[in-house]
């Protein structure tokens, strides 16, 4: 499948960006053993969010969370991670421990080029779209979700994040057609508010 042409709006574009992710035989038959009751796919997809700004924007201008250069358009990227995601832990252990969080620019997201798939947003209001993630990394009052790689029905991971946050915005439906781990258990709405 081919990269969508990416076509720009006049303030912001939000785009939903499909990463590909391959793993190693030896990371696929760890994870198989410490998910027992999962099927471990050998090729999965994670979701992130990309937000162009254009010169005309105020974000453009003052926020510093817009970097980089895409067809003359500052952006930013928007996906979730695990807390222990930049701890010096063994990397199967990341998958299955710490907490979920919104993180912007987080390093794996800025790579745009891995992307085999775009879905263009009907997101207009950046600043309420990243109230939301404000709002979801400091509040406590319902809780820390427990990340897993594989989701699951008390757990999360970073799809199931990002399903979230595009459900707490209003985004109820969405043309996704591969293969997503986590993406059908969304984080629950009120974490986000």
């Amino acid at each position: 499948m081919k990269t969508k042409k990416i076509t720009l709006d006049k303030t912001y574009t939000v785009y939903l960006g499909w990463h590909e992710f391959k793993l190693s035989p030896r990371t696929w038959q760890g994870l198989s053993v410490l998910s027992p009751f999962v099927a471990v796919p050998k090729k999965f997809f994670h979701a992130s969010l990309v937000v162009f700004a254009s010169e005309d924007t105020p974000h453009y201008q003052n926020d510093e969370r817009f970097f980089g250069n895409v067809g003359g358009r500052k952006y930013m990227t928007v996906g979730g991670t695990s807390t222990l995601e930049t701890a010096s832990v063994p990397a199967l252990s990341k998958m299955f421990s710490g907490y979920v969080k919104g993180e912007i620019n987080r390093k794996a997201d800025r790579k745009l080029g891995i992307k085999l798939k775009w879905e263009k947003l009907p997101i207009t209001d950046i600043t309420r779209l990243l109230a939301l993630v404000d709002n979801f990394n400091k509040t406590n009052a319902h809780g820390p979700l427990i990340y897993t790689f594989h989701g699951g029905l008390q757990h999360y991971n970073s799809s199931s994040y990002m399903r979230g946050l595009l459900n707490a915005y209003g985004l109820k439906t969405f043309n996704k057609s591969l293969a997503c781990i986590g993406w059908n258990n969304p984080v629950p709405s009120h974490y986000f508010y």
